[in-house]
């Protein structure tokens, strides 16, 4: 019978456990993500549309109008907040939302690196987080309608499931699912595909089908418990027909 994962134990004695993450290798990643991530602070791909239409938005909710029913959006809820704040904070917001998309993006960096950090040793991970931190120049200079920053929560999913099964913790197959449930909140595509590779390595985990099953009810029930009160929200202001129309068709 093969040994089970344990996790974070003994190199020396379990081969197989993740490698550790080092300070250095972190504080090499946040200053390269931030660093190139201020370069691109003073462009945008069009102020009158893919940036203006967010903050006008977000303008248009802080003047007391209904998302969706009264504003025009296409995307989750969550996709509007960066720009909500930052009009919030110092309207138009401009120039704080576009720092609220790069730090986005320096946790994803930091996020990929402990992901890796679990399949592969520590220096390919801190590479790996390199080359993402400036391998994507489209997605900085497209601020507003991707959703490459919002991978963070999927990747944060990932690490709570890892965790999960390494312990044999239901609770983390929960966080898990909440972590998908907020990224659900910001762009469907990376909370369905996170649901989907989880979904793969619950059928491939070497479990009976009720643990399985379990793992799976927890997971939905985190996800659930974020996504509900989101939607009761929504259902009151534009109605969930609305909402399937100009969210997800």
């Amino acid at each position: 019978r093969e040994r089970p994962y344990h996790g974070c134990q003994d190199r020396m004695k379990h081969p197989n456990a993740p490698a550790q993450a080092s300070w250095w290798h972190l504080l090499a990643i946040i200053a390269l993500s931030a660093i190139y991530e201020a370069l691109f602070l003073q462009y945008s791909n069009g102020e009158l549309f893919d940036e203006g239409w967010p903050l006008n938005a977000a303008m248009q909710l802080h003047a007391g109008r209904a998302l969706y029913s009264e504003i025009f959006f296409v995307f989750p809820p969550g996709h509007l907040w960066p720009a909500w704040l930052a009009y919030a904070l110092d309207p138009p917001g401009v120039e704080l939302a576009r720092a609220f998309y790069a730090a986005f993006n320096v946790a994803l960096c930091v996020a990929l690196y402990f992901l890796g950090l679990r399949i592969m040793p520590a220096r390919f991970a801190l590479w790996g987080a390199l080359a993402v931190a400036v391998a994507a120049p489209h997605s900085h200079m497209g601020h507003l309608l991707f959703g490459y920053r919002y991978l963070v929560f999927s990747v944060l999913a990932l690490l709570a499931f890892d965790r999960a099964l390494a312990r044999e913790d239901r609770r983390w197959i929960f966080v898990a699912g909440l972590w998908t449930g907020v990224a659900l909140l910001f762009r469907l595509t990376p909370a369905f595909a996170v649901s989907c590779g989880i979904a793969a390595g619950l059928l491939a985990h070497r479990s009976s089908w009720s643990a399985r099953g379990g793992y799976a009810i927890s997971f939905g029930c985190g996800a659930l418990l974020v996504a509900i009160p989101a939607l009761l929200w929504l259902s009151q202001s534009a109605g969930l027909g609305i909402l399937w129309q100009e969210v997800v068709i």
